[in-house]
C-alpha cells in the first residue's frame, strides 16, 4: 500500500493494539490523522459516487413504473371478484413447495429418509475449453418460481439469458489467451 494510506509509525500503532494507550491523547493520534484523512476522503468519494448513481437509475426506475407494476399484483389479488385463493392451481403449486420443503426437513431429521435437491447445484465442465467458464449454477428454489410472475417478462429473461453470452466470454477470453 502506498504510504499515504498505511500509518508507518509503528510505536503508535503497537501502543494502540497493546493497549498502552488510549485514543484521547494528541501523540498516539496524530500519526492516524493524516491516513484518516485520506480515508474519509475516499469513503465520502465513493459515497457521493453511489448517491451519483442512484439519482440516475431513480430517474430510469420512475420511467418504467416498475414500483406501480409491482404493487398492483397485491392490488388486484385482494379487490379481484373471484377470489385468487379459491383457485385450485394456486394451493397446488403452494403445496409441491412445502411437500419438497418437508421432505428435505424429514431428510434432515431422519437421514435415511431420501432428500430432494431444492437449492444450487454446480455443474463443471471437465475439459478445457469449457473449465473456463467455471461452475454454472443452476437454481431450484420453489418460492422463487412463484416470485417470478412478479417480474416483467423481459427482465426475468434478460436475467437468464445473458448469463449464458458473459460464461461463453470466459471461454473465448481463455482460447484467446491461451497457447501451446
Amino acid at each position: 500500500m502506498p504510504p499515504h494510506r498505511v500509518v508507518q509509525d509503528r510505536e503508535a500503532v503497537g501502543a494502540l493494539f497493546i493497549v498502552r494507550s488510549t485514543l484521547y491523547r494528541r501523540d498516539d493520534v496524530r500519526p492516524l490523522l493524516a491516513r484518516l484523512g485520506w480515508w474519509t476522503l475516499f469513503a465520502m468519494l465513493l459515497v457521493s459516487t453511489m448517491l451519483c448513481l442512484a439519482a440516475i437509475f431513480l430517474e430510469q426506475r420512475d420511467a418504467e413504473r416498475l414500483g406501480e407494476v409491482i404493487a398492483a399484483i397485491p392490488v388486484q389479488m385482494v379487490t379481484q371478484t373471484d377470489p385468487l385463493f379459491r383457485a385450485r392451481l394456486l394451493w397446488g403449486g403452494a403445496a409441491i413447495g412445502v411437500l419438497g420443503q418437508t421432505i428435505n426437513l424429514l431428510h434432515t431429521l431422519v437421514p435415511s429418509v431420501p432428500g430432494v435437491p431444492i437449492g444450487v447445484q454446480y455443474f463443471q465442465a471437465e475439459r478445457y475449453p469449457g473449465n473456463a467458464a467455471g461452475p454454472l449454477p443452476a437454481w431450484s428454489f420453489p418460492f422463487a418460481y412463484g416470485l417470478t410472475f412478479l417480474l416483467p417478462t423481459q427482465l426475468g429473461f434478460s436475467c437468464w439469458f445473458l448469463m449464458l453470452p458473459s460464461r461463453a466470454d470466459l471461454v473465448a477470453a481463455a482460447m484467446a489467451s491461451h497457447t501451446e
